[in-house]
């Protein structure tokens, strides 16, 4: 019997739960304290252990990602991190003006609010996905829709935004929209960048081009943040050019770490 083949014997007839025994670990294990391993022998746990940002480690070194939607920020998994739960009703209606408006209050939606500090790292990417009623008033003028990263507490037409190019409204129209947006790190720190695009597919009665897509310039369009700190969100948005608008409210709405 090999050297190996003895220490897993060995481990197998002695180990207990929260004991640490010597294994043999390979690249992309994780050892006891949530190190990551060179091939060789080490010490990693019998049985699962905590780790930090919600994740766990196996009893052979491998990382245990969380359940989608628990918001544990995993690698290698797609979850959910809100609102889910906290969106149990439709949202507030919101009335819509000649400049970007929030589909939503993020501070009310829970998870969907803002992001913790130092949630953006170079290449993280991250998935929203809304519905929304769009109750089109008698003179809503041209529509237009966008997507931006900003204040939670002040999330209308913040600096970091892209926005698709302005389409004509029919009155008096009540129609649900679909939005789907992407956001990407470029780079992280008190002055980081971010990229984003998506595009809006509304019933062909309401707008001109039921198909909006935001940037409307067909250019990665990146806008400085900053990654440091815990106060911004991510958004959906509308303006309306005309006087009277309607009102728009949000049904449903998640957003996905993708990475």
């Amino acid at each position: 019997m090999n050297q190996r083949g003895a220490v897993e014997l060995a481990e197998r007839a002695f180990e207990r739960p929260g004991d640490t025994l010597l294994r043999w670990g390979n690249a992309g294990m994780l050892d006891a304290a949530g190190a990551f391993l060179e091939p060789g022998f080490h010490r990693i746990p019998t049985m699962p252990e905590r780790l930090g940002g919600g994740l766990y480690v196996s009893r052979n070194g491998r990382v245990i990602p969380p359940i989608a939607g628990g918001a544990g920020e995993s690698i290698y998994w797609n979850e959910s991190i809100g609102p889910g739960s906290a969106s149990i009703a439709d949202e507030g209606n919101v009335t819509p003006t000649t400049t970007m408006k929030a589909f939503w209050n993020p501070v009310n939606v829970g998870q969907a609010g803002a992001l913790r500090a130092n949630f953006w790292q170079p290449g993280r990417m991250v998935r929203v996905m809304a519905a929304v009623k769009l109750a089109i008033g008698a003179t809503p003028g041209n529509i237009a829709f966008g997507m931006g990263f900003g204040s939670a507490t002040t999330p209308d037409n913040p600096a970091c935004i892209v926005t698709s190019t302005a389409k004509a409204g029919t009155a008096s129209q009540t129609v649900t929209a679909f939005l789907i947006g992407v956001q990407k790190c470029r780079s992280d720190g008190t002055a980081g960048t971010l990229s984003q695009a998506g595009f809006c597919i509304t019933d062909a009665v309401a707008i001109a081009t039921n198909a909006n897509t935001f940037p409307s310039g067909g250019t990665t369009v990146v806008s400085t943040i900053d990654t440091t700190v815990g106060t911004n969100c991510s958004t959906f948005q509308t303006s309306y050019s005309g006087a009277t608008p309607g009102t728009v409210a949000l049904l449903e709405l998640d957003l996905a770490v993708l990475n």
